[in-house]
């Protein structure tokens, strides 16, 4: 009688384990010091395309006895919280960002593509392997001229943890990731350079309508 028992509790057991729920991940704000508005001009982002061959979740998370839980994001969809962090990130570097509306115009509009992020984590003995990888394609349109640039973008980090709070762990470092990448797209100078492209334009159409050129009479 007490084998059988042993041997109920554990395959209850075995069954609780391997049931574990889809976890929802909450991104807190990207932590930085807030720069000084350098760029006047606006930009209006377009909700990130989730273009995953599998989009429903962001990871999983392997337990060490092999059951998987699922990450996915509790404030919307992948592309949704990556926009708002991305939007957070421009307006804590000194431009003036707003999410794209029908009814609201900008400078500058970017578009963005997600080909690729996981959000993996893998119980080990004594710890739990964190990584998150990603792959972005920016497009950055200049109004002014009409002028587009595309930029792909990659970003990745690993973390081991003491699997306690793997959950917080891993909100941590997606948020860590989604900021590398984004300041890797600052660092090529493509937005700056479509804002100075914007600014000369500007400039150039004023001074074509504040100056006033002779013109040519013909001899009769």
């Amino acid at each position: 009688m007490r084998h059988l028992f042993i041997t109920g509790f554990l395959l209850a057991s075995l069954f609780v384990a391997g049931c574990h729920e889809n976890v929802k991940l909450r991104l807190p704000d990207i932590q930085m010091v807030p720069a000084e508005k350098e760029f006047p001009l606006t930009i209006s982002v377009v909700t990130f395309q989730d273009k995953r061959p599998t989009s429903e979740h962001v990871g999983v998370h392997i337990y060490d006895g092999g059951e998987k839980e699922y990450f996915s994001m509790r404030d919307g969809s992948l592309g949704h919280v990556a926009t708002q962090s991305f939007i957070h990130f421009l307006n804590q570097s000194g431009f003036s960002a707003f999410a794209a509306t029908d009814t609201e115009s900008a400078d500058i509009l970017i578009e963005a593509d997600i080909e690729q992020f996981n959000a993996d984590a893998t119980d080990r003995l004594l710890y739990s392997f964190l990584e998150v990888d990603m792959t972005m394609v920016f497009t950055i349109h200049n109004v002014a001229d009409g002028s587009a640039t595309r930029v792909r973008i990659a970003a990745g980090e690993t973390s081991n943890e003491w699997p306690v709070n793997i959950h917080t762990d891993m909100e941590m470092l997606i948020n860590a990731v989604l900021k590398e990448g984004f300041m890797n797209l600052l660092d090529t100078g493509e937005i700056q350079t479509s804002t100075s492209r914007v600014i000369s334009h500007s400039t150039l159409k004023s001074f074509s309508s504040a100056t006033q050129f002779p013109t040519l009479s013909g001899h009769t």
